[in-house]
C-alpha cells in the first residue's frame, strides 16, 4: 500500500516507499543517501530506520512509533547536514498517536537532490611537498591520497569532502619572480565530487575541478573531473603559463606553466567505487631551459574531510604522501 493519508501503513510498505534497501537508487527513499547508497551514491552511515517486516505466519507488522522517529529524525540529520531546506516535523514518541504527515514524501526528494552538498566540513589538515634543491629544467610533484578502502574514498567525497592544492616558488628575479607570480596565479586547485554539475560546499558552489582565487587565464580546466569523473589514467584537468621576461641571453622565456594531472587506482561500475587511492602529478616546467630556479618550489595539498557533527565518520583518516621528481 502507497503512504497516503487515511491508509494503513504496515512495515513492508514503510520501507518499500519510504526508507527503501541500503542500496536503492530511487529518489523516494532515505537509505539511498544515508547509507551505502547505489551508482555513486550513500554517506556509508549505519541502517538504522528500517522497520521489522513479517512476524511468523506471515502476519504484517504495524509500524511502531520509534520506527516513524527515527525516519524523522534521520531525514532532520541528512537535511541539517547538506543544509537542505525541509517542512519540520516532530517525531511521534512511545504512546502517542502517529500522524500522516504529507511533506515526509518532499523532504526525502529534497535530501535526496542535495545528496551531495554539505553547510560545513570538518577540520583541515595540509601536507607540503618541497623541492629541496636547484632546479634548471622541469620538477614533477607526485602526490598520493590514499583511503582504507573505495568505500571510504567514495563516502568521503558524497558527504562534502574535498583536496585542495596551492602552489608556490620562492621570491626572486628573473626565472624566480615568474614561478612565484605563476604560484599565486594558480590560486587554489579544489577536487570535489561531481562529474557534472555543482555541489554546495559551505555556502560555495563547486564544479569537480575548479580554481578559487589567483589570477590570470587557465590554458586547460576540467569541470566535470572531480572524484566521479577520474578514471585509471591521467587527465591534464588544469594548465596555466606564467608571464615572460627575456633573459640575459635574449632569450624569451615566455611559455613557462604550471599543470596538474588526476588519476585513480578504481574502474568506476554501476554500483560501485571509483577506487581508493587519488594520485596527483603536478609539473613546473620552465621553457626554454637552463635558467636555475631556487629550491623550496612547494606543492600543498590539503584535505578538507566532512563534518561529523551530524554524521559518523564512514571515510576514515586518508593518508598523504608526497614525491619530487627532475631538474
Amino acid at each position: 500500500m502507497a503512504y497516503s493519508k487515511y491508509g494503513k501503513i504496515e512495515a513492508d510498505d514503510l520501507n518499500a516507499t519510504l526508507i527503501g534497501p541500503a542500496n536503492s537508487s530511487s529518489p523516494s527513499n532515505i537509505n539511498s543517501v544515508w547509507a551505502t547508497g547505489f551508482g555513486k551514491g550513500g554517506y556509508g552511515q549505519t541502517v538504522s530506520v528500517l522497520a521489522p517486516g513479517y512476524a511468523g505466519g506471515g502476519t504484517a507488522r504495524p509500524v511502531l512509533a520509534s520506527q516513524w522517529a527515527s525516519l524523522i529524525n534521520t531525514i532532520s540529520a541528512v537535511a541539517n547536514h547538506q543544509g537542505t531546506a525541509i517542512t519540520a516535523i516532530t517525531a511521534p514518541t512511545t504512546g502517542s498517536p502517529v500522524l500522516h504527515y504529507s511533506s515526509l514524501p518532499t523532504n526525502i526528494t529534497n535530501v535526496y537532490n542535495g545528496r551531495n552538498n554539505a553547510a560545513v566540513q570538518g577540520s583541515s589538515s595540509t601536507t607540503n611537498t618541497v623541492n629541496s634543491s636547484t632546479w634548471f629544467n622541469a620538477i614533477t610533484f607526485t602526490q598520493t591520497v590514499t583511503f582504507a578502502s573505495g568505500n571510504a574514498a567514495r563516502y568521503f567525497f558524497n558527504a562534502g569532502g574535498q583536496l585542495a592544492l596551492t602552489f608556490t616558488h620562492p621570491t626572486g628575479s628573473g626565472i624566480n619572480g615568474l614561478f612565484n607570480a605563476l604560484g599565486t596565479a594558480c590560486g587554489t586547485l579544489v577536487i570535489s565530487s561531481p562529474n557534472s554539475g555543482t555541489v554546495s560546499i559551505a555556502s560555495t558552489g563547486y564544479n569537480g575541478i575548479q580554481k578559487i582565487g589567483g589570477s590570470g587565464s587557465t590554458t586547460t580546466l576540467l569541470p566535470n573531473v572531480g572524484y566521479w569523473g577520474m578514471t585509471g589514467t591521467n587527465q591534464e584537468v588544469f594548465k596555466q603559463f606564467g608571464g615572460s621576461f627575456t633573459g640575459g641571453s635574449g632569450a624569451s622565456y615566455s611559455q613557462n606553466y604550471l599543470s596538474v594531472n588526476v588519476r585513480t587506482n578504481g574502474s568506476q561500475g554501476a554500483d560501485g567505487d571509483n577506487g581508493s587511492t587519488i594520485t596527483i602529478t603536478t609539473l613546473w616546467d620552465e621553457s626554454p631551459n637552463g635558467l636555475t630556479a631556487q629550491a623550496g618550489t612547494t606543492v600543498s595539498l590539503t584535505v578538507r574531510p566532512p563534518s561529523t557533527t551530524y554524521l559518523t565518520n564512514s571515510w576514515g583518516t586518508p593518508s598523504v604522501s608526497g614525491s619530487v621528481s627532475g631538474q
